[in-house]
């Protein structure tokens, strides 16, 4: 039996934040990891935001900078915007993954790898680990939306969610090689969108994401959607070097997200965007945050986390009424409104307006 002071379940943005900071501060971390390798089989874009981009200061070989977005309609009009100001990073995910590991372990992280967390129990204020062979006094669920963490200690669980798929390829270009395009279209994209963005590598990444229908449980058809796109890129002998995909949770943050010692985090936890669905930068935020959090709880008798977080989880209440009209709004009307001098501005300001920063940013770290 192995001891350490945290256990966080989970090699995510997340889980690798929470446990970097929660060492930092003098505990003793173990993250498991179900995978071998945490750049395999990945469960999201790696598209950063600009507060994520300043949150993990990423070497320049594993990111390009995009300052431009264009916006389509699905009758393939746009409109392209830009930003001088604010940047997203189309990263080299897996090896983005592979180099905060690295990271995290030169800040005193243990990591085990192709572990996968599968029981676990408190007690007398311990917690025992995959039938005894580990134990924690607090454990940390960042095992994504649907949480093997949740599912043992009875926790809320993520029930709104769009699916994803996305591939990389060689061989394709488009016509703006700085700019992220994003294209609306019901039929195709239901409840989100479709985009095309030149990465890091002299790689392009495609994707598409729709709402999940659990009936269905159907993924996006990437094959129609390159069809419909076709006349927007340059081809070339395409090549797939790279595939991917998931469930993206929207439903905003679970109930309850913590009980006892065990607590979620990012996706695990539902802290994600319900309109972009965007949820690096949150997991990279609030995992550092929740970190210096339990450390201070274990070290110093500082408040419980579980307990500081409800008051800072965001509730995302007005993204959630935008996802709504989002929903309801048809093809033509989007078309329509792409026409209007004032949506441009729009537009400037949803992909360029520098996001707040959650309200625990106010708060100094405990």
């Amino acid at each position: 039996m192995t001891y350490y002071d945290l256990i966080v379940v989970g090699a995510s943005f997340a889980g690798i934040a929470c446990a970097k900071a929660a060492s930092a501060n003098g505990l003793s971390v173990l993250v498991l990891e179900r995978k071998k390798d945490v750049g395999l089989h990945m469960h999201t874009t790696g598209i950063f935001v600009h507060e994520a981009a300043e949150l993990t200061q990423l070497p320049s070989h594993l990111y390009k900078e995009i300052k431009q977005v264009r916006l389509y309609s699905s009758f393939l009009n746009f409109i392209e915007v830009k930003s001088d100001d604010y940047i997203f990073l189309a990263t080299d995910t897996p090896e983005v993954m592979r180099w905060m590991v690295k990271d995290a372990e030169t800040s005193g992280v243990n990591f085990l790898l192709g572990s996968p967390f599968f029981a676990a129990s408190e007690n007398a204020g311990l917690i025992s680990v995959n039938h005894g062979e580990l134990q924690c006094k607090f454990l940390v669920g960042a095992d994504g939306a649907k949480s093997k963490v949740a599912d043992v200690f009875k926790l809320g669980k993520n029930k709104k969610f769009l699916i994803g798929t996305e591939y990389e390829y060689t061989g394709i270009g488009i016509a703006n090689p700085d700019a992220f395009y994003c294209f609306l279209n019901r039929e195709l994209a239901k409840g989100y969108i479709g985009w095309v963005i030149p990465s890091a590598g002299g790689v392009t990444q495609i994707g598409l994401a729709k709402t999940y229908d659990d009936q269905e449980k159907s993924r996006p058809n990437l094959e129609d959607f390159l069809s419909f796109i076709h006349t927007e890129l340059d081809i070339n002998e395409p090549k797939i070097v790279e595939k991917r995909g998931g469930l993206i949770p929207i439903g905003g943050v679970v109930k309850p997200f913590y009980r006892g010692n065990v607590i979620l985090v990012g996706d695990a936890a539902g802290i994600v965007s319900p309109l972009t669905a965007g949820g690096i930068h949150t997991a990279l935020f609030y995992g550092d945050r929740l970190g210096h959090l339990i450390a201070g709880y274990l070290l110093r008798q500082a408040p419980h986390p579980g307990k500081i977080l409800m008051k800072e989880y965001p509730e995302f209440l007005h993204k959630h009424i935008y996802r709504m009209v989002f929903n309801i709004t048809p093809d033509w009307l989007f078309n329509f409104i792409l026409k209007i001098p004032f949506f441009r501005i729009f537009v400037n300001m949803m992909f360029f307006l520098k996001k707040r920063l959650p309200r625990s940013a106010q708060i100094e770290k405990t």
